[in-house]
């Protein structure tokens, strides 16, 4: 690993250096995060909407994982995030389990799916439907769990439609105790 200094635009150097890796970590809040705890930091977003690799919003201090937890939904960008788990040999040998908010038989196929997905690739992981709307329900997880480690797909509808009805990835986000992995 290097460390380079860079002058100019954010977005216009992690784009310049996408190609030479695999992963972007970014730290969820700048230098003034004691003054806004409920704010993801004003370049966060921006550089989550603009890069084509998976984003990690890590803590200041990373945890050992042992327990993750995958929020599904069926999304191109959830299913880009199984894919990703699938080929990564760091995620075997933890504790899985995926989740999704709703109920019925659609969200049990739904979760079957990512389930197969994972099983296919010899990764063991339970599978649980959450009562409510997706951010609580996600979040009140997390907190339950004991989950280290969330992954999911990041903003799965138009950047308009999320100005007029607000953000799930953005709202749990804001919210999450423990480092997120999103893949676009």
């Amino acid at each position: 690993m290097t460390s380079q200094l860079r002058q100019g635009d954010l977005l216009e150097s992690v784009v310049a250096q996408e190609h030479e890796g695999g992963l972007l970590v970014v730290g969820k809040r700048g230098e003034t995060a004691d003054q806004a705890r409920g704010h993801l930091g004003s370049n966060f977003e921006r550089v989550l909407r603009a890069a084509k690799l998976p984003v990690l919003m890590a803590p200041r201090r990373m945890p050992e994982i042992r327990r993750a937890t995958i929020a599904y939904d069926g999304s191109p960008s959830a299913r880009r995030a199984v894919e990703r788990v699938t080929r990564l040999p760091a995620y075997r040998g933890i504790e899985i389990e995926i989740v999704r908010a709703g109920n019925g038989p659609e969200a049990e196929a739904t979760l079957a799916e990512a389930q197969t997905a994972l099983a296919q690739a010899g990764i063991t992981a339970t599978t649980q439907v959450l009562p409510g709307a997706p951010e609580d329900a996600i979040l009140a997880h997390l907190q339950t769990s004991g989950s280290e480690f969330l992954i999911m797909g990041a903003y799965g509808h138009s950047r308009i439609r999320s100005l007029v009805v607000g953000s799930t990835t953005t709202a749990i986000l804001q919210k999450a105790q423990v480092p997120v992995l999103l893949v676009r």
